[in-house]
């Protein structure tokens, strides 16, 4: 509901895998009015790039994802003017009836980012509106209630089924969310390398992942359980990447750093962790340490799949010189892995810190 423009291949994905409902929270403020005006804030989405697959039935936020009011921010208030609350619900379903279909129910959200902090407070205010509302005269034709998502849409669903709805066969790009030059489009090229980081991090990840899954199926032992640690610190770091203010490039320089970083750390302790999952060691915990570290080097373990963008080592193999010399150079495993679908054609380096090596 918080996407910065949605593109007309998805309701081809998500009607194919099995969705049959769509809430939307932004949309350009002409698409907005013209939805809006024709009471069709609620209609059938078809992909334009997909002629003749099924479309998916679309509700549309008529405001804001988030609480009514700051009246109803019970983290930062605690009054309950139960008066003053029904007054503003009731404005805002007749406000918003208008705006839909003909079935005469409304879906107004209660909450938004890092709110219910106080939960006890806002649901003890919520209760006594909802006892409240069926005693006041003024919602004689109103009922207030709680609900899932599941099931307002079940509610709407039989007048829909009976009565024609809007088709949309297009995206909602550009996404201009006031009457000014302010578009927000830009999320499909700005900071282009912390999209590309994400994406190469996650291959990473992924495939150390399946590696690890593998060499479990193979043997058990204590320092599995250290392993999925750390690989659980990797799989957050990709997740934080993923979202819709760091790989979409709308936030700020010092954010931009942040997450970088988390990904670089992320790459660097799955690929040690891959290493020590192919070639079991009595120290793994402390090698899997030192890779948070940023200046430690993981040349023992190579995805072909990477690129070399703005660290060398992505792209050449090193045997360091403590694995490494002229007097004992015996055991020193290098491991090359290609997480891609296909076979690849790749040359890879390897530095060896030796006067004579047989690989």
């Amino acid at each position: 509901i918080d996407n910065f423009g949605h593109h007309n291949t998805v309701p081809h994905v998500l009607s194919n895998t099995g969705y049959s409902w769509l809430v939307l929270g932004r949309m350009a403020y002409r698409d907005l009015y013209d939805f809006a005006s024709k009471s069709t804030l609620q209609f059938e989405w078809r992909s334009s790039e997909h002629e003749g697959t099924n479309g998916l039935r679309t509700h549309f936020l008529a405001e804001h994802y988030g609480l009514p009011s700051t009246a109803f921010d019970f983290d930062h208030t605690n009054v309950c003017d139960e008066d003053v609350l029904l007054g503003e619900l009731q404005q805002l379903a007749r406000r918003h009836v208008r705006q839909y279909p003909a079935h005469g129910h409304v879906l107004i959200m209660m909450g938004d980012d890092f709110r219910f902090v106080r939960a006890a407070r806002a649901f003890g205010c919520l209760d006594r509106l909802i006892s409240a509302s069926r005693k006041h005269e003024s919602w004689r034709d109103m009922k207030l209630q709680y609900s899932t998502m599941t099931e307002y849409l079940d509610s709407v669903q039989p007048h829909l089924d009976a009565h024609a709805m809007r088709v949309h066969g297009g995206d909602f790009y550009p996404y201009q969310d006031k009457p000014v030059e302010q578009y927000w489009s830009g999320i499909l090229g700005s900071r282009p390398y912390l999209k590309w980081l994400v994406r190469d991090t996650e291959q990473i990840v992924q495939h150390v992942e399946a590696l690890v899954a593998m060499q479990r199926m193979r043997g058990t032992r204590a320092a599995w359980s250290t392993l999925e640690l750390h690989l659980e610190f990797c799989r957050k770091q990709v997740a934080i990447g993923y979202h819709h203010d760091a790989i979409t490039g709308t936030c700020t320089d010092d954010a931009f750093a942040d997450y970088v970083e988390r990904l670089r750390t992320a790459a660097r302790v799955a690929l040690r962790i891959g290493h020590v999952a192919l070639q079991p060691v009595d120290d793994a915990e402390q090698q899997i340490s030192a890779a948070y570290n940023a200046d430690q080097h993981i040349g023992s373990a190579y995805n072909t799949a990477t690129r070399d963008v703005d660290n060398a080592a992505r792209d050449w193999l090193e045997i360091a010189p403590a694995q490494c010399t002229d007097s004992a150079c015996v055991g020193a495993a290098v491991v090359v892995t290609n997480t891609l679908l296909a076979a690849q054609d790749v040359v890879v380096r390897l530095r060896v810190h030796s006067g004579s090596a047989v690989l």
